[in-house]
């Protein structure tokens, strides 16, 4: 419980993410990817270094204790 509430206190982690996709539909290519600005418009959003992905604050604070905290936190 300790962790979590470390946790809370520092806050969203928003961590420099190169998240990229490529998708073809129809015949037509699609690139989508993460644009930090995200951060400025979503207050909820987090992210993770070590996995190069995003999680919700919020669903990280309330989710079971099996979860670790440490590895959204890191970097």
């Amino acid at each position: 419980m300790e962790e979590k509430i470390q946790f809370k206190e520092l806050g969203p982690n928003k961590p420099d993410l190169i998240i990229s996709e490529q998708t073809k539909e129809k015949n037509k290519a699609y690139n989508r990817s993460f644009c930090r600005s995200w951060f400025m418009r979503k207050s909820w959003l987090t992210g993770c270094g070590i996995a190069n992905a995003l999680f919700c604050f919020p669903c990280i604070l309330l989710k079971s204790d099996k979860f670790n905290v440490d590895t959204v936190r890191t970097n």
